[in-house]
């Protein structure tokens, strides 16, 4: 449901039950790998925040992620009303945000939420867009219909903090999806000397789930 031939590059060294690093990725790394693949639109970045959302009287707990403008060429994550973030919404902070299937009915009914407002943590937000229902929800427990989208520049300002939780690849042959992320991960330790970063595949994701899954049974 993520997409095919993906990467994901997070900081530290990714084992069954360690705990998450606290990561040093900015957005100039965005353009490093995305010279390192060949091509800036198959890297995404995102940070990522459990907020409150209002809309009028209503009311929800939603994951909110703010990312750049590549998340529909890196993730399966076809819209169904409005359109996706732009480049230039994240250049300018724009305050526009696309929501999830289910956000957008718990926010605005059978209403079409497309050029509504909402307030996410108290700030107003534009919606320009409504994502296609996955119907799936993610090992992680953020359900992506349950997920709302904003420029990564305005959630690094929502959340007081400059940071990238982490970059998505979008590789792309198959073949060569190893090797890919062994140069990312040495690019980036290159360029933050002393830090360990780790590029997890599907497959690898996939062994993990199911660990856990055979651990619980």
């Amino acid at each position: 449901g993520l997409g095919s031939n993906l990467l994901l590059v997070v900081p530290g060294e990714i084992s069954f039950g360690s705990a998450p690093t606290s990561s040093r990725l900015t957005l100039s790394d965005v353009d490093v790998i995305g010279r390192v693949v060949g091509d800036r639109q198959r890297v995404a970045a995102t940070v990522t925040s459990g907020e409150t959302l209002r809309a009028g009287n209503n009311e929800l707990f939603a994951t909110v992620q703010g990312v750049t403008e590549t998340v529909p060429d890196v993730f399966a994550r076809p819209v169904n009303r409005g359109e996706f973030l732009r480049r230039s919404d994240v250049d300018t902070r724009r305050r526009v945000v696309v929501l999830g299937a289910r956000a957008a009915e718990g926010l605005f009914a059978d209403r079409d939420a497309v050029g509504r407002q909402i307030t996410i943590a108290g700030v107003r937000f534009r919606v320009v867009g409504v994502l296609a229902r996955t119907g799936s929800s993610s090992f992680a427990g953020a359900d992506p219909d349950l997920t709302v989208y904003i420029p990564i520049t305005a959630a690094q300002r929502l959340f007081g903090t400059q940071r990238v939780d982490g970059l998505a690849v979008k590789a792309p042959d198959l073949d060569e999806i190893d090797a890919l992320g062994g140069r990312i991960t040495a690019t980036l330790q290159d360029r933050y000397p002393g830090e360990k970063f780790s590029a997890v595949t599907q497959e690898q994701i996939l062994g993990v789930v199911g660990r856990i899954l055979s651990l619980l049974t």
